[in-house]
C-alpha cells in the first residue's frame, strides 16, 4: 500500500482494537484537505483522503483499515469510491471553488490494470469543466513496482493523454527521486512532510533541502507543494523559499466533502485572509486546524 494512503497527522492517530473482518468492506469516505497559494494564499485545490466510519471506534484512518484489506484489487476500488464522491460533489460547486485541483492518492502499481486505468479515464471524462485531477504517486510505491516500470509508464502516458495530472508525492524520500522526474510525466512535486516539520528551527538542514527542491521544481517548470505546514515559522519559510502551493493544519484539518462549501465560503473573501495574515503576524497558530469561515 502506499506511504500516502497510510500518512496522517499523529494528532488523529489513536490506537484500537482490531476491527472486525467483515467491516473492511465499508464503504469509505472522502475527506478533503485545502491547497492554498503561497503568494495570494487563495484556494488551489484539495487532496482527497479516505476516512471510514465505524460504530464503536469513530472515524477511522487508512493506517487502520488497510492492514485488514487485500492490495490491488480493493485499493482500485477505494480510489475508484473516492473519485466517484468528489465529482458529484464538486459537480454543485461554482467557480473559482469548481475549477481547482483535486489529488488522489494511487499506488503505482496499480495502475498494471489496464481495466482500472481505463476506468480512470472515463471518470476523468466525467468531470465538470475546469476541473483538474491529479494522481499523486508516491515514490515508495515506485520503487516496489520497478519489475513492471514499463507498463507503469504507459498507463501514465494514457492517464496524461485523457486529462489527468501526475503528482510525485512524499518528494525527498526514495531512492530514485530524480530518475522519476526524467521518467514519468510529472507536473508537481511534493516535498515529504518531514522537510517541513524541522523548518524555523535554529541551523535546520531540511531549510537547504527545501530550497533545492523548489529551485529544482521551477528549473523545471513543475509546480512545487508543501505537505504538513502547521507553524507559522513553517508557512513564512516555505514562502520565502519558493514553494508554489501548501497544505497542512495551519490552513484546515482534512474535512468531510459536506463541510466544503462554509469553508471555501470563508477562506475565499478577502477579509478573512486578511484576518488570517494579522493573526500571523501576531504570532497566533492554528495547529488546532479550527476553520476560518
Amino acid at each position: 500500500m502506499t506511504r500516502a494512503f497510510i500518512r496522517d497527522s499523529s494528532r488523529e492517530h489513536r490506537s484500537r482494537s482490531s476491527l472486525p473482518r467483515d467491516f473492511t468492506s465499508s464503504a469509505p469516505l472522502a475527506y478533503a484537505q485545502p491547497q492554498i497559494n503561497l503568494r495570494s494564499l487563495e484556494l488551489e485545490g484539495f487532496e482527497i483522503l479516505a476516512r471510514w466510519a465505524h460504530p464503536q471506534h469513530g472515524l477511522l484512518h487508512p493506517a487502520q483499515v488497510l492492514p485488514h484489506i487485500g492490495f490491488i484489487q480493493h485499493l482500485n476500488a477505494l480510489t475508484e469510491a473516492l473519485l466517484r464522491q468528489t465529482l458529484a460533489h464538486m459537480a454543485s460547486y461554482q467557480p473559482p471553488v469548481a475549477d481547482c485541483r483535486v489529488g488522489l492518492n494511487v499506488a503505482l502499481g496499480q495502475l498494471t490494470d489496464d481495466a482500472f486505468v481505463e476506468r480512470l479515464c472515463q471518470l476523468c471524462d466525467q468531470r465538470t469543466s475546469g476541473l483538474s485531477l491529479v494522481l499523486e504517486i508516491t515514490e515508495q510505491a515506485s520503487i516496489a513496482s520497478e519489475r513492471t516500470p514499463g507498463a507503469a509508464q504507459r498507463a501514465l502516458q494514457r492517464l496524461t493523454g485523457c486529462g489527468w495530472l501526475i503528482s510525485l508525492d512524499d518528494f525527498g524520500t526514495g531512492t530514485s527521486t530524480y530518475e522519476r522526474l526524467c521518467t514519468l510525466p510529472v507536473s508537481e512535486i511534493k516535498i515529504e512532510r518531514h522537510f517541513i516539520e524541522k523548518l524555523g528551527a535554529p541551523n535546520a538542514r531540511e531549510e537547504i533541502i527545501v530550497q533545492h527542491l523548489a529551485r529544482l521544481a521551477a528549473e523545471l517548470g513543475v509546480d512545487c507543494v508543501a505537505e504538513g505546514i502547521e507553524r507559522r515559522e513553517q508557512l513564512l519559510t516555505v514562502q520565502a523559499l519558493g514553494c508554489s502551493r501548501g497544505q497542512g493544519y495551519l490552513f484546515s484539518p482534512p474535512m468531510a466533502l459536506q463541510s466544503l462549501h462554509s469553508w471555501c465560503a470563508g477562506w475565499q473573501t478577502a477579509r478573512c485572509r486578511t484576518q488570517f495574515l494579522e493573526q500571523l503576524r501576531q504570532g497566533a497558530e492554528f495547529t488546532d486546524g479550527a476553520s476560518r469561515s
